[in-house]
C-alpha cells in the first residue's frame, strides 16, 4: 500500500515538474532563430544542441527540450525559450507536450486507486479480524 503511494507521488512530482516548463514556455516564452551546432544520440531519441541569441542579447547555446525529429548540423530552426532561464527551449513548430504531463498523472492517479484500493482490503481484514470471536 505505501509503496504504491509513493509510486504515486512520484509521478505526480514529474507531471508537475513537467508541466511547470511548458507552462512557462507557453505564458512568457520568447521566439527566435537558432543554429544547430551539435545532434548527438540520446537514450531514445537524438538530442539537438543550438545557439540563438536572446531578445537581450546574450547568446546561448543549450539542448532542445524536444527533439525538433529533422536537420542537420548548421541549419536554422524557430525557437521558442523562456527568458527567466534560456537553457528551457524547444522548437517552436513542437505543440507542448501534453502527453509527458498526461501520462504521468494518470500513472498517479491509478497508482493512488492502487494504494486505496490496498488500504481499504487491509482494512476490511483487520475489522473481520477483531470481529472473530477468540476460540
Amino acid at each position: 500500500m505505501g509503496a504504491l503511494l509513493v509510486c504515486a507521488a512520484v509521478f505526480f512530482i514529474i507531471a508537475a515538474a513537467v508541466f511547470f516548463f511548458e507552462y512557462a514556455l507557453a505564458t512568457r516564452g520568447v521566439t527566435g532563430t537558432g543554429e544547430i551546432v551539435k545532434i548527438r544520440n540520446g537514450d531514445t531519441h537524438p538530442v539537438y544542441v543550438v545557439r540563438f541569441t536572446t531578445a537581450a542579447g546574450r547568446i546561448v547555446v543549450a539542448e532542445l527540450m524536444t527533439s525538433p525529429g529533422r536537420g542537420s548540423v548548421g541549419d536554422h530552426l524557430g525557437v521558442v525559450y523562456d527568458p527567466q532561464d534560456p537553457q528551457t527551449v524547444q522548437p517552436v513548430d513542437i505543440d507542448p507536450y501534453y502527453l509527458q504531463v498526461v501520462l504521468p498523472a494518470a500513472a498517479g492517479v491509478f497508482f493512488t486507486a492502487g494504494g486505496v484500493w490496498e488500504y481499504r482490503k487491509a482494512s476490511r481484514r483487520k475489522q473481520r479480524i477483531e470481529a472473530t470471536p477468540p476460540t
